[in-house]
């Protein structure tokens, strides 16, 4: 079940007791509450960008306003302005509540603003920290009852499953991963960015990652909501050609295509060792396809906004190749596939649950030891 985000904005000083019954008006509303300096962890940002961030992460905005305005940012608006204003420019939800009394001078300036008959928002008036907590609840309960559009996995994540980026013939895997939560992660217009396609590029060359090998080149292209950065040409196994090919669209869904490059160069025209794929040659492959798709994740959802994501990965051109845990010796004799179709093997029949936490590098061993199980006995 994915959770809306609501983002609390309000002075910080002497204003806890507020911040804190919104938070739990939110969780009994069903919603997650984002609060910056009690829930955001030290970060190499300014703070200015941290809390904008923030904003961005979150489906919905509650502006809280009491007597005093707070910050001035350099802009020279309140830091709660530049909160507001930056909810508004992304188009999400403001519920604003003011509180009754005085208000100083730059807090009695936003309060007009906000509550500007033809440009502010609808904002409810409240007493105290007990009657805010009550009123927030009250406005939320009802604009949560329909939940968060979610993604249809088995129509979304297969679709991507049985499309390949490109024509090959190679034995490749591809990891499908795509958020729980339906809604756009990046502007499309961003993958027409030369800046944004290198930084994605240099994820996949980091050597964390090693998804990219700087000894082969780089292709990019442009669709319409996606973008889709190859390396390596079918049928040149060398290490300058290794066939990688990363497909990522708007709605956060990301297909990593790679060919599993043979152990080693086959010792004759009557070595049949070359037909056998090794479980350490599907790890090697998946390893770099995962830490890309966790470095990808950090890199777009820092706030973890798509906390939740679905994934399944498939077996392509395995033709009649078998998989083996070790590659037999060359004068071995071995029993070829010859029933197996030429459709993907997918290795789960539902998408598998996973968290930004789950793909952590540990984590991440033990999925992909399932996976191989899983491909083995989909395979025989």
């Amino acid at each position: 079940m994915v959770r809306p985000r609501f983002f609390v904005s309000s002075v910080i000083r002497d204003f806890a007791p507020f911040r804190e019954v919104a938070r739990k008006a939110v969780e009994r509303a069903g919603g997650e509450p984002v609060l910056v300096n009690e829930d955001l962890p030290a970060d190499d940002n300014s703070s200015r960008n941290a809390c904008l961030d923030a904003v961005e992460s979150c489906d919905y905005l509650l502006l809280i306003l009491g007597e005093r305005g707070g910050w001035t940012a350099p802009s020279g608006k309140l830091v709660v302005e530049e909160e507001y204003e930056h909810a508004r420019a992304r188009q999400l939800t403001v519920l604003a509540f003011i509180q009754n009394g005085p208000h100083d001078e730059t807090a009695a300036r936003l309060v007009a603003k906000v509550s500007d008959y033809v440009t502010g928002r609808f904002r409810v008036a409240f007493e105290n920290a007990a009657d805010l907590g009550k009123k927030v609840e009250q406005a939320l309960l009802p604009l949560l009852k329909g939940g968060i559009e979610m993604n249809t996995a088995n129509h979304d994540i297969w679709s991507r499953l049985n499309v390949p980026l490109r024509s090959s013939t190679d034995t490749s895997l591809r990891l499908v991963m795509l958020p729980e939560r339906k809604a756009e992660m990046v502007d499309p217009l961003r993958f027409g960015d030369d800046i944004f396609v290198r930084r994605l590029c240099r994820l996949a060359f980091d050597d964390d990652v090693r998804l990219f090998t700087y000894a082969a080149a780089t292709t990019t292209k442009v669709g319409p909501d996606d973008l889709t950065i190859a390396q390596g040409v079918d049928g040149q196994h060398g290490l300058k050609d290794r066939r990688v090919a990363v497909n990522l669209c708007s709605d956060g869904g990301l297909v990593v295509e790679a060919a599993i490059a043979p152990a080693e160069p086959a010792r004759g025209n009557f070595d049949l060792s070359s037909w056998t794929i090794t479980h350490a040659q599907l790890r090697a492959t998946l390893q770099p396809m995962f830490g890309f798709a966790r470095a990808l994740l950090a890199e777009l959802d820092p706030h973890r906004r798509f906390d939740r994501l679905l994934y399944n990965v498939a077996l392509l051109n395995l033709s009649y190749r078998n998989i083996a845990k070790d590659r037999p010796s060359p004068s071995q004799s071995q029993t070829l596939n010859s029933q197996r179709g030429e459709g993907p093997i997918i290795a789960m029949a539902e998408p598998r649950l996973v968290n930004h936490a789950g793909l952590g590098p540990a984590q991440v061993e033990t999925e992909i030891s399932r996976l191989i199980e899983l491909l083995v006995r989909r395979a025989a």
